[in-house]
């Protein structure tokens, strides 16, 4: 089991509420090392002052298309399903440091899927998911939804002992986005450039 620490994220500069779409989109695949010094300095990015892990919460929304009178069949009951009984497919997770080496692009995330047997990671990050999220966006039928994390006591507990105090200086540092109820049933597409970090 890696261990996940907080980290100063480097995030879009975009007013709460605000679409960051077109730089998660256009402008960040074309990020490079060389280019963050210049985005920061003219406010096209901005570092968090203070560590934490950032909650990331993937939907994805029903795709049917129904005209009047059209009911979805269900195989599980055999039965019909009106469109509004439907649920939300959603995953939560947190992107965080990790001491495991990871991708060699400057700024790309491992994705992990560290076992949650008691399901209390899971259950705290469902209960600092109901404030209001940093970031809010909706691509097709997908909804991304992003929250800054940095509560002192919060943080530690986050994880348990998964959670570890900062790596000392030259250990590997590596951004990873950790799904602890594991992987999902449904593909997941994730919005990267809501938050990153520079690996050196």
């Amino acid at each position: 089991m890696p261990l996940f620490f907080p980290f100063h994220g480097i995030r879009p500069c975009a007013k709460k509420g605000d679409s960051i779409l077109s730089f998660c989109r256009e402008s960040f695949p074309a990020l490079t090392p060389e280019k963050l010094p210049e985005w920061i300095q003219d406010g096209r990015c901005a570092i968090d002052t203070e560590e934490g892990l950032y909650l990331y919460e993937e939907t994805l929304l029903s795709e049917e298309i129904l005209f009047p009178g059209d009911v979805p069949f269900s195989e599980e009951t055999g039965k019909g399903c009106n469109p509004g009984e439907e649920e939300e497919k959603t995953i939560l997770g947190f992107f965080a440091l990790t001491d495991r080496p990871g991708s060699d692009t400057p700024f790309g995330a491992r994705i992990f899927f560290p076992p949650d047997e008691t399901g209390e990671t899971v259950a705290r990050l469902r209960a600092l998911s109901h404030g209001a999220p940093r970031y809010e966006e909706t691509i097709g039928s997908r909804r991304y939804r992003l929250w800054l994390i940095n509560d002192p006591v919060i943080l530690p507990v986050l994880c348990g002992d998964d959670i570890a105090p900062p790596p000392p200086p030259g250990a590997p540092k590596t951004l990873c986005l950790v799904f602890p109820k594991g992987q999902p049933d449904f593909p997941l597409s994730p919005l990267w450039g809501m938050v990153f970090f520079q690996n050196p």
